[in-house]
């Protein structure tokens, strides 16, 4: 009779599953850190991962009392600590508070021309050039995004959107030139 177990957690497919998922995971991986990827790429290492995992578990299964000589030598211990305390780390964020649900919104019309938040506001050319005059901004084409004048700072250009934008209840294109 066969051990039930020995079925999970046999080296003779765990070992060339987890190299194998690992390859995938790893390649697509460094891929995505590169910017190199496709969108099944991308999908590939998000999904598969799973595959990863699966392959890891049943790996640490088929040699399990290895893994636990290795976890009583100080040097398995340490990288196992390392590997937690930076595990810990990813979760904790400097930022005070969940992040903006709007933001990636600012960002976008905040580099779009002016010209473009003026037609998007109903207001005219020289409407929006006072509005940035106003808060100390000195425009020379209407034709520079926003983030030009404001900077990266998403406040500073939330400031000058909410300027811009009140008047956007017009028809957008109302705008005279």
């Amino acid at each position: 009779m066969t051990n039930p177990v020995s079925r999970w957690f046999n080296r003779v497919w765990a070992t060339p599953l987890l190299t194998g998922a690992f390859l995938l995971s790893g390649i697509t991986g460094v891929m995505l850190f590169f910017h190199l990827n496709t969108p099944l790429n991308k999908l590939a290492h998000e999904y598969l991962s799973w595959v990863l995992l699966f392959a890891a578990a049943c790996h640490v299964g088929a040699n399990f009392r290895a893994f636990l000589q290795h976890l009583k030598r100080p040097l398995g211990q340490s990288l196992v600590a390392a590997f937690g305390l930076l595990l810990a780390a990813s979760f904790y964020s400097k930022s005070e508070g969940p992040r903006d649900p709007a933001a990636p919104a600012i960002r976008t019309l905040s580099s779009i021309p002016l010209s473009e938040l003026a037609r998007l506001s109903g207001q005219s050319h020289q409407q929006v050039a006072d509005i940035m005059a106003g808060m100390g901004y000195e425009i020379d084409s209407l034709e520079q995004p926003l983030e030009e004048f404001t900077g990266p700072g998403i406040k500073k250009q939330t400031q000058a959107l909410a300027r811009i934008l009140p008047h956007s209840n017009n028809k957008p294109g109302s705008g005279e030139d």
